[in-house]
């Protein structure tokens, strides 16, 4: 059952991370901290296709919206209260991570023991992909999904790990200026998702995931000659709106109609993950050899690839989606 495994995996993390800063050894801190990445991919798909069951449409895309709130909270206030913790003390934040995986795994054993809906929920991945073949109405837009959250995770591993080594390098700016740069962006990504909560305009349609692509490599075009602070500000800002389209597109419509919805968020999140770890490696290397530039005109060209790649799969499939 989903919340067991949730249990598990929140008690495995708190017990991984509460040893790292017990630990003086760095071959051991990598264990430590690859099983704590193990333990997270038991948690986070199994939640989330436990919280998308037996829901469609309009519901499924406003529990969709909750959902990104909630983890995009966490995104902007984790920051803040880490580097605000480390000031005291640098391992505060890892006790204080290890805190609240531990207060989660207590709240799943409250809530598996006292909430009367909770404790008779039977619904496992297993039972759901047991159904019969012809219950599962999958749409083929989840593929156009997949690829704009790529891309899109290539580009915000090159914002969280290239862009702030290049802004103190070359810009000259201050932590605490990038920092708030890098904040913004989580913000209005975090007031996308309330905004597409309450609009249906981009459910089983493909050109919104295609425009947010053009729209994206037109950013980071602008990127190239950005210098001044605001001009970042605003450029950062706005790539946080397609970037929750092509997030909440992703989770939509790679679990609408579908039956086993944790598989489903499985592959989400290991395309993040992929996206994530190619966005630093690859803009790393061209930071490296070429400029900044290189590493911009490059997630641009990567956007608008995959937006023909999008249209591509949109037009084949238009006579199942009409879109």
């Amino acid at each position: 059952l989903p919340r067991h495994t949730m249990t598990a995996a929140s008690l495995a993390m708190f017990t991984l991370n509460v040893t790292i800063p017990l630990t003086h050894s760095m071959p051991l801190v990598i264990v430590l901290f690859s099983a704590s990445g193990f333990s997270t991919a038991l948690f986070w798909p199994r939640m989330m296709g436990w919280l998308a069951q037996d829901m469609e449409g309009h519901e499924l895309g406003r529990k969709i919206t909750r959902f990104n709130i909630c983890w995009s909270a966490g995104v902007i206030l984790g920051p803040l209260l880490s580097g605000w913790l480390s000031e005291k003390d640098p391992a505060l934040p890892l006790w204080t991570g290890s805190s609240l995986f531990l207060a989660t795994a207590l709240m799943m054993i409250g809530a598996s023991l006292a909430l009367p809906g909770v404790r008779r929920d039977k619904h496992t991945p297993h039972r759901a992909v047991s159904r019969p073949a012809g219950k599962d109405r999958s749409t083929p837009l989840r593929y156009p999904g997949w690829i704009g959250v790529f891309v899109t995770y290539v580009t915000v591993g090159v914002m969280m790990v290239i862009f702030p080594i290049f802004a103190r390098e070359e810009l000259a700016l201050g932590k605490e200026m990038i920092g708030l740069l890098i904040l913004l962006r989580s913000l209005t990504m975090t007031l996308g998702f309330i905004v597409l909560g309450k609009l249906t305009f981009w459910h089983f349609r493909a050109y919104p995931m295609v425009l947010s692509h053009i729209a994206l490599a037109a950013l980071m075009a602008f990127m190239v000659s950005a210098r001044a602070p605001l001009a970042l500000a605003i450029i950062l800002g706005l790539i946080g709106l397609p970037m929750a389209l092509n997030y909440s597109s992703s989770i939509f419509h790679g679990v609408s109609g579908c039956s086993d919805r944790a598989g489903r968020m499985a592959i989400h999140e290991s395309i993040i993950a992929g996206g994530w770890t190619i966005g630093p490696l690859a803009g790393g290397l061209l930071y490296e050899e070429y400029s900044m530039a290189a590493v911009y005109w490059s997630c641009a060209a990567l956007a608008v690839a995959g937006a023909f790649v999008q249209v591509a799969i949109s037009l084949g499939c238009r006579g199942r989606t009409g879109s």
